[in-house]
């Protein structure tokens, strides 16, 4: 018995290739005399399952539960527990310095927080994370706000970017509260 490998492909278009093995069966040696008839071959693609074998199994699609599961463990937690934290030490600096280097620092450190969070993965859940997006927007012109508050040494525009910054913090709770319902 001899066997022969042949490699075809489909050229630069389709550059797919594949492995056929030839049994030739019958001819002494494996060597094929040109004047006689070739035995039949039998051609067996490589890779190629046998009848019996079962269909592949196919993942069964996650919930949406899962997904927000997912989500709220990988980033959710985290972040909103942070925002929340920053929202509290933006607050306190306010009311204990009003102008000082700390709140500035607290809103820098705010914004740089914020800007992480936007750019995690979204919800998997359109009402949380239109909650989710609508705080850190409202976080985000917050700082923008308290920059500018600053830059002008506007007490002021400070105040306002505080009180701006602090109303993120319902938004952060009714997005929590989102997940929890789905999960």
């Amino acid at each position: 018995m001899s066997a022969v490998i042949l490699f075809s492909g489909g050229g630069r278009r389709n550059p797919s290739y594949s492995l056929t093995v030839t049994t030739i069966q019958g001819v002494p040696g494996g060597v094929i005399n040109p004047v006689e008839t070739p035995p039949t071959p039998t051609t067996t693609p490589v890779g190629t399952a046998p009848a019996s074998a079962p269909p592949p199994v196919s993942q069964a699609p996650v919930s949406q539960a899962a997904q927000v599961t997912a989500w709220y463990a990988s980033v959710g937690k985290v972040g909103i527990a942070t925002l929340t934290s920053d929202i509290a030490t933006v607050a306190a600096d306010d009311h204990r310095d009003g102008m000082g280097e700390d709140l500035q620092a607290d809103c820098v450190q705010l914004d740089n927080d914020t800007t992480a969070m936007q750019s995690d993965p979204a919800i998997p859940n359109a009402s949380a994370q239109l909650s989710w997006s609508s705080a850190l927007t409202t976080l985000h012109q917050g700082w923008w706000n308290c920059n500018g508050g600053f830059s002008d040494n506007s007490t002021s525009e400070v105040g306002s970017a505080v009180a701006e910054i602090e109303s993120a913090g319902p938004l952060l709770t009714a997005t929590r509260q989102r997940i929890v319902a789905v999960r």
